[in-house]
C-alpha cells in the first residue's frame, strides 16, 4: 500500500497509520484539508481487514425520534420544520417519545437520537422530564439528544 504514498503531509500521515500510530487532531485536520479521499478510504480499508476480514461487515440499528417540527431557524436545507403558530406541526408528550423507542428497540434498535425543531415554547422542565423518563425506561441503547438545541432556546 505505501507505494500509493508520496511525500506529502498527508500522504506522511496515512503511511502513520498503518504503522499503527494514533494521528493527533492537527494531523486529522491536515488529512481533512488535504488528504486524497481514495487514499483516506483504502487506509481505512487496510486497517479494518487488519481486525476483520474482508467478508465481514457490522452495522448499527438506531431511531431518530423527532420531538417536534415546530422551529424558528429555518435552515436553508431543512424540509422537516414547520413554522411556529401555523398549527400543522407537533410536540410529541414524553409518552409519545417512549412509545417509539420501546418499538425501536423491539425491533433491535441499539441507539436512539432525540432530535427536533427549536421551538422557544418548549420549556426547559420538558427537556429534563423526556431525558429522565428516556433513560429510566430505555436502558439497552446509547443517546443522543437535542443535537441541534443550544442554552439560549430554552424558555425558563
Amino acid at each position: 500500500m505505501s507505494s500509493i504514498f508520496s511525500s506529502q503531509p498527508a500522504d506522511r500521515i496515512l503511511e502513520k497509520v498503518l504503522d499503527g500510530n494514533r494521528i493527533s487532531p492537527e494531523e486529522a485536520l491536515t488529512l481533512y484539508r488535504e488528504g486524497d479521499y481514495l487514499k483516506i478510504m483504502a487506509t481505512a480499508r487496510t486497517l479494518r481487514e487488519k481486525i476483520l476480514p474482508h467478508t465481514y461487515a457490522s452495522y448499527t440499528m438506531f431511531r431518530v425520534v423527532n420531538y417536534t417540527n415546530y422551529c424558528n431557524v429555518e435552515c436553508s436545507f431543512c424540509s422537516f420544520m414547520d413554522e411556529i403558530g401555523n398549527g400543522k406541526g407537533y410536540v410529541l408528550s414524553k409518552e409519545q417519545i417512549l412509545e417509539k423507542m420501546d418499538y425501536a428497540v423491539g425491533e433491535g434498535a441499539d441507539q436512539m437520537f432525540l432530535q427536533g425543531g427549536v421551538y422557544p415554547d418548549l420549556s426547559f422542565d420538558y427537556y429534563l422530564d423526556v431525558i429522565a423518563s428516556v433513560k429510566k425506561n430505555i436502558r439497552t441503547c446509547t443517546f443522543a439528544h437535542f443535537l441541534r438545541l443550544k442554552s439560549s432556546t430554552w424558555k425558563r
